[in-house]
Parts: structure tokens; C-alpha cells; sequence
């Protein structure tokens, strides 16, 4: 969460702006404004590379989020943003998405609304799988004190800036020990936690067993070897496709970014995204990649490097977790 004196917005928009795009990531800008898009553009500096701006940034009116808030469409809104994200993980030149909410003309207005549209934020972006996901949240620097309460406990971290836009407070909430105990316990306790706001099993049954979801492509080197768009196909395919191919679409580790830079090191998982952003099933994605990290443990970085009984044992673990959620599913349709 970044909190700035109103006036001065637009230069911190400017500032996250540049710093997405050399990063490479896709950039959606939610404000009031929809004329917003030339002024942002003015920002980055012209060049030729394959990459182009226009493909990258996306403007949208915060006021179309605020009217589906007003009809109670919770779901609707996590699947506008989910398909975004999936639209951004399926393009070969884009190594992440970023997402920029101005609250700077709203906190004082619409309180309401704000507040349950973070919370959808905070559900919907709880693990990003190896795929760098952001979401920065404008907010001016005189907010009130209960109101900055709230919204901290949505967020792993803020920034605050003074008028001349200098940094005079940063804070991460999350360290690497918590309360006394190591960090990933912790992490997985939240991730076991009940996501969604209405995402009831039905809903996400119907989901799973729709073909109208994003295909999930097999891959093995350059070549499709399978395409499935719900997951009973996925699941079939899963069970039969080579060990390697698995492994790949499993726990590997992320690229490089626009500047030949490498990004942060982190486990990617296909399998895990294409179950969270294209079906919508957070539990279920969160119980496939926290089984695979922890089965490996510590001193494996991909799951190509881990033993063949290994990488049979996890593939065996994941189908069964996929089994049973159909078995969930079909009993809730």
C-alpha cells in the first residue's frame, strides 16, 4: 500500500509506471479517469524492442468495479481480474502483471465500497505461483488514522511520502520469523485459511466442469502435446503425460526480465496458476503448490532435479488432491 498527499498522485503513478515496464509486466491502471492512458504513455520512453507500450498498458474506470461492489457481484469482480492475470501468464513476452488502484478521491466518499473492493484484492492475490503479480493501492497521505488501521491489515506492507515525495516511512509486515516461528509455517497456515468472499463450491464446481475456461497447454519442449479446458480432461491428461512434462508444468524456476535482469528466483507453477486464474479454485491450487514446496523441501529448487521416486511421489500426491476435489465437486453440483 503506498499513501500520498493528493496533489501529488499522478507522480507516484508516474514513478510505478517506469518501474513496472522495465520489469517487463503487464500494467493496469484502475482510476476514475479514463483519459488517464496518454498521460501514462508521455511516461515511458519510446524504443523498439518487440514489446510494444500500448499492448502493456491497460486504463480502466474504477467506477465499473464500484457498480458491480453496489450489486453485491463479488465473484464478478475476481474474475475480471483473474482474467486478466491468466490473458497476461498465456503471452511468452510478458513476465508479470501489475495492478494500480487510485483510492486518492474515494477513501473519504466511498468507504464502503473501498474497503470490500480491497478485501477482494487481498483474497484474490494471496500467492502468485512463480508469475510476479502486483498490486499497489493510492491513498492520500492524510487519511484517517482508523481507516490506515484497516487497510494495513489488508496489505504485507506500505510506503508513505511526504509533500516533496520523499520516502519517510516503509514497513513490511511480513518478516521471515513471525511470532516466534519460521516464516513458511506461517505462510502456509494463511494459505489454508478460507478464501473468497462467495466463492461457494457450487459456483466453482461449475466452473471446473465448464469448457469455457482458458486450455491449459502440455508442453513438451516447443511442442502442444495436449490441450484441455476443464479439469476432468486436465486431470486424464495429467495422468499420462511424460514424467519431464509434468515436472516443467509442475515446479520450475522464473525468467529473465525486460533489462536481461533476472527476477527474483521463485518456483513457478503452471499447474497451480491455470487451477487459481482460469477455473477459479483457490484451495485447490494453494493445496497442489504447497504439497509439491514441501515435499521437496529446502535444497531443491525445480523438481526436475529431484529424484525420479521423488517426482513420481509428487505427481502421484497431486493427482490424488485433484481426484478428491472432483469427487467434492460432483457431490456439490
Amino acid at each position: 500500500m503506498l499513501l500520498f498527499e493528493a496533489d501529488i498522485a499522478w507522480n507516484a503513478i508516474k514513478g510505478w509506471v517506469l518501474n513496472q515496464y522495465l520489469n517487463q509486466k503487464e500494467l493496469l491502471v484502475y482510476d476514475v479517469k479514463a483519459t488517464n492512458k496518454a498521460f501514462i504513455e508521455s511516461i515511458v520512453p519510446s524504443n523498439n524492442d518487440d514489446v510494444s507500450y500500448n499492448k502493456l498498458l491497460r486504463c480502466c474506470s474504477i467506477n465499473n468495479l464500484f457498480r458491480l461492489i453496489d450489486q453485491k457481484r463479488f465473484e464478478e469482480i475476481r474474475e475480471i481480474l483473474r482474467d486478466y492475470i491468466w490473458e497476461a501468464i498465456e503471452k511468452d513476452n510478458i513476465l508479470g502483471i501489475s495492478f494500480l488502484f487510485n483510492f486518492d478521491d474515494f477513501i473519504t466518499k466511498n468507504k464502503f465500497k473501498v474497503f470490500n473492493l480491497e478485501k477482494i484484492l487481498k483474497d484474490l492475490f494471496q500467492n502468485r505461483f512463480g508469475f510476479p503479480i502486483d498490486c499497489c493501492c493510492l491513498y492520500p497521505s492524510s487519511i484517517d488514522v482508523l481507516e490506515f488501521a484497516e487497510l494495513v491489515d489488508l496489505h504485507n506492507g506500505y510506503q508513505i511520502f511526504d509533500k516533496y515525495q520523499q520516502l519517510r516511512l516503509k514497513h513490511h509486515l511480513y518478516t521471515k520469523q513471525t511470532m516466534g516461528r519460521d516464516y513458511k509455517e506461517t505462510e502456509i497456515e494463511n494459505s489454508q485459511k478460507s478464501f473468497g468472499l462467495d466463492d461457494s463450491l457450487p459456483h466453482v464446481a461449475r466452473r471446473a466442469f465448464s469448457d469455457s475456461n482458458s486450455p491449459f497447454y502440455f508442453c513438451k519442449g516447443e511442442e502442444v502435446i495436449g490441450v484441455v479446458k476443464n479439469l476432468a480432461n486436465f486431470y486424464k491428461q495429467l495422468k499420462e503425460v511424460p514424467l519431464d512434462v509434468f515436472c516443467f508444468h509442475c515446479y520450475r524456476m522464473s525468467r529473465s526480465n525486460l533489462a536481461g535482469k533476472s527476477i527474483s528466483p521463485s518456483p513457478r507453477s503452471d499447474i497451480a496458476l491455470w487451477i487459481e486464474y482460469s477455473l477459479g479454485d483457490t484451495e485447490l491450487a494453494h493445496r497442489i503448490f504447497n504439497t509439491i514446496r514441501y515435499s521437496l523441501g529446502d535444497g531443491l529448487k525445480t523438481l526436475e532435479s529431484a529424484s525420479k521416486f521423488t517426482q513420481l511421489t509428487i505427481k502421484s500426491s497431486v493427482l490424488e488432491l485433484i481426484k478428491s476435489r472432483i469427487r467434492i465437486y460432483e457431490k456439490n453440483l
